[in-house]
């Protein structure tokens, strides 16, 4: 049994990560839950009374046996919370794990990287990178003989830093290599984000495998297209020749129930969800699997845990902060190439990582 104490109220600890520990109690349990305030906060059908920080010993005395603290507070609190864990885990000298939410850091506080040394383990919460089709999706390219994926289309379907981690992963290749983000017009009258306006990304790995992203997300229009050696997947019909996508549902159900979803399918394919995440899932309204993105993160989010349970931890700090990283210069630049001092997978920029405060300074605005 694993204890874990959450750091953080808001939405994203309300309606992800309390629910995805509580659906196993038998691995994991709940230590307590600390934020700046005390208050009262209902996760999972029942309500959690949250403490200060400075309550009962403060986050020192909160760390008593606790192996994982997963930290989700606002962009702005990160360092002066993560200075704090950093202070009491030296004090006590516990061997802790964190789970840090994303984008970790923004890129003016990169100078607190330093503070995660101080614990035995970091990885990020990155529920895109674990999302439970993408076991369909490799499975099929195996089985249907589909080789190696060369270009991915996300369309509205993914946002900023998380689309990075989903690139990563369909593509199955980390190393990017080069990427810029350009204007392309505004969402059409009659759409949902009417009048905002329109971006495209393009991602470049190594080896050449690239994907484009259409911006902004709205998972109730997205889709995506995975275009590999001798076949395609797509999450929708309408793409000539592409293996779909599909979600199973439980066809036991009465006919003006609301089905669950079982788990995924393409072609002769399938992979089914366990019963803690079907009922993590919830409610099946909606048949496209873009269209239950949230849904699908919150198992997601759970299936980060269990991987940290079985030992292989979840997404590698490194990639949070580069992605953070490369999304950002797009977002200033409009582009990005990879250099021993422009990602973070690079030894000399996380050296340096101190010194890049003054550089994001120079790019607001």
């Amino acid at each position: 049994m694993k204890r874990v104490l959450v750091i953080g109220s808001g939405k994203r600890v309300r309606e992800a990560a309390l629910p995805a520990v509580l659906s196993r109690p038998d691995t994991w349990q709940l230590a307590g839950i600390r934020s700046r305030k005390p208050k009262t906060i209902e996760a999972a059908g029942a309500e959690h009374r949250v403490a200060s920080f400075d309550e009962d010993g403060g986050l020192a005395g909160a760390l008593a046996s606790v192996d994982l603290v997963y930290a989700c507070v606002s962009k702005g609190a990160v360092p002066s919370v993560l200075g704090q864990l950093e202070a009491a885990v030296r004090q006590t000298g516990a061997a802790v794990d964190l789970l840090i939410d994303t984008p970790v850091l923004l890129f003016k506080h990169l100078s607190s990287y330093r503070r995660f040394a101080a614990f035995h383990q970091v990885w990020v919460a990155e529920d895109m990178w674990s999302l439970p089709w993408v076991d369909t999706i490799e499975r099929a390219r195996e089985t249907l003989d589909l080789g190696a994926p060369k270009r991915l289309v996300l369309s509205r379907s993914a946002y900023a830093y998380h689309g990075l981690a989903l690139a990563k992963t369909l593509l199955d290749e980390w190393c990017l290599v080069a990427a810029k983000r350009w204007r392309t017009g505004v969402v059409p009258p009659g759409e949902p984000k009417s009048g905002e306006t329109t971006y495209e990304r393009r991602l470049t790995f190594a080896g050449g495998r690239t994907c484009e992203v259409s911006e902004p997300r709205d998972y109730s229009l997205g889709g995506f297209l995975l275009e590999c050696e001798r076949g395609a997947i797509a999450d929708r019909p309408g793409h000539p020749g592409a293996h779909v996508l599909e979600p199973i549902l439980d066809e036991g159900l009465t006919a003006d129930a609301v089905p669950r979803w079982l788990g995924f399918r393409i072609g002769k394919v399938e992979t089914h969800l366990a019963p803690h995440e079907v009922k993590l899932f919830g409610e099946a309204e909606g048949s496209s699997v873009i269209a239950r993105m949230d849904a699908l993160k919150r198992v997601g989010f759970a299936r980060l845990f269990d991987r940290i349970t079985d030992g292989r931890g979840a997404y590698p700090l490194v990639e949070g902060v580069d992605d953070m990283w490369v999304d950002y210069m797009l977002e200033k630049l409009g582009r990005w190439r990879a250099t021993p001092l422009t990602s973070a997978r690079s030894g000399l920029a996380r050296g340096l990582m101190g010194s890049l405060t003054s550089l994001a300074g120079k790019l607001k605005g």
